[in-house]
């Protein structure tokens, strides 16, 4: 039997009594347990434990090593439908850099047509503004201990 076999409705006292009473009532039939129907088509062999995990472990390492890992922590992303789109991630982070970029252009433009004042550049060395979503094209996005997360890997063996 697991959590989501059975739901039982009430709270407090009302929902402890039920629960004692479906418990007594799961122990003193004849009925064999069995799993949830929901369970019924679900992989336990030691190969999709495996597999599952490695699953699992690859979605979660999006969180921290892919562009979708700067939304962490806005609740109203989480749920939109490009929540889990790392394509979509990727566009907002180009996005951010053309701006950025956009804005260092118009910068330099801006500079070589305004009459420079000798005194303004004096002892300043020249300022590139970087962000860290600039070299996200050229990232290895590769989490970085593949060992956990390459399926082929670990069932190879």
């Amino acid at each position: 039997m697991g959590l989501v076999d059975h739901t039982v409705p009430g709270s407090g006292a009302l929902l402890d009594t039920r629960m004692r009473d479906l418990v007594k009532s799961l122990l003193s039939s004849n009925e064999k347990l069995a799993p949830g129907y929901w369970k019924s088509s679900v992989d336990i062999t030691p190969a999709g434990l495996v597999h599952t995990r490695a699953e699992e472990l690859g979605e979660m390492s999006k969180d921290f090593w892919s562009p979708r890992s700067q939304s962490a922590g806005d609740l109203d992303e989480e749920e939109s439908d490009d929540v889990d789109d790392v394509l979509s991630f990727e566009r907002k982070a180009r996005a951010a850099l053309m701006a950025e970029l956009l804005k260092e252009y118009m910068e330099s433009m801006l500079m070589t047509t305004l009459p420079q004042r000798s005194d303004a550049n004096h002892g300043s060395a020249p300022h590139h503004s970087r962000r860290a979503s600039e070299n996200v094209g050229n990232r290895d996005l590769r989490p970085i201990f593949s060992c956990y997360y390459d399926v082929t890997a670990i069932t190879a063996t």
